[in-house]
């Protein structure tokens, strides 16, 4: 069943071996989803979806793009795609890979496809053991984003000690500035991708900030929504959505397994009342009968 309105969100486009991102898409699976959503949607910018909820309007019929991370295909296979549609798309960077630093959650798949989660174990034995006990077995990819284990500071220091030459397969500063293709949006998605909900509010404060006057320098427009990251209920706090309104944002985008309305927020319990909106995690259209 189609929800009335709906927000896509995109990682990668290529294997998840190859991307490092489970949900990665094929560029023909994107090209049909992309087909599939004009068929059924308005598709209108993220922006305009925020404008249109805070004046009280209906966002039935209508449908948004958002892509998410700075992996490379985004730029080069997903935009393009999307921009030969004449479709409206806003992509959410991360701006501390652009100054070339290592992106925690690579740095954690790069472990796992290698086979160096016990190396990376025994080095929290001898260099960080409460982290160590923390991580349970099988449970590694979940437990090291989970603020409730692990500092997400902490976490993302210790793999970078481990771990510290990592190539994201991300795309540089000089790629973003040269993406001239029409409807191209820039969205806030942090300095380093942290928990949020991990942090101080100070900290947070911070991490939408510095990501903010790093953005400014690019020349495409910028996106008044926060993607908040990973958006599930747990990784955001009160905090976060104060943090949101002191950089000046309009409101904040989570995220959602399954399809769901893009007002509808039932699954996220902090945000009853507000102005949130909910993104979809595009694989989730496979499981559906919807693309048919």
């Amino acid at each position: 069943m189609m929800p009335p309105s709906l927000i896509l969100l995109f990682h990668a486009v290529g294997t998840p071996d190859a991307t490092g991102y489970k949900d990665a898409v094929s560029a023909k699976w994107l090209e049909r989803a992309l087909a599939w959503l004009q068929r059924h949607y308005s598709v209108v910018s993220l922006d305009d979806l925020v404008a249109r909820r805070q004046r009280g309007e209906s966002l039935k019929g209508l449908a948004a793009l958002t892509f998410d991370d700075n992996h490379r295909s985004i730029a080069e296979v997903a935009l393009p795609l999307v921009a030969a549609r004449g479709l409206p798309a806003t992509w959410f960077l991360m701006t501390a890979p652009l100054g070339g630093a290592a992106y925690w959650r690579r740095q954690v798949t790069i472990l796992i496809a290698q086979g160096r989660e016990q190396p990376f174990r025994a080095f929290l034995q001898e260099h960080a053991p409460e982290v160590a006990s923390a991580l349970r077995p099988g449970r590694f990819y979940k437990d090291s984003k989970d603020p409730r284990r692990v500092s997400p500071l902490r976490m993302a220091a210790l793999l970078s000690a481990f771990l510290p030459e990592v190539d994201n397969g991300f795309v540089t500063p000089g790629e973003v500035a040269a993406l001239a293709l029409p409807g191209v949006t820039l969205g806030n998605h942090s300095h380093r991708h942290l928990v949020m909900a991990g942090l101080r509010g100070e900290e947070q404060r911070r991490e939408i900030a510095v990501a903010g006057e790093a953005l400014s320098h690019y020349p495409q427009p910028k996106s008044r929504v926060f993607g908040v990251p990973f958006g599930g209920p747990g990784s955001y706090d009160a905090d976060t959505l104060r943090a949101v309104a002191a950089a000046g944002l309009a409101t904040a985008a989570v995220t959602t397994a399954g399809l769901k309305a893009a007002d509808d927020v039932s699954g996220h319990t902090l945000l009853a009342g507000g102005d949130a909106l909910v993104r979809c995690l595009a694989p989730a259209l496979r499981s559906s009968r919807t693309m048919e």
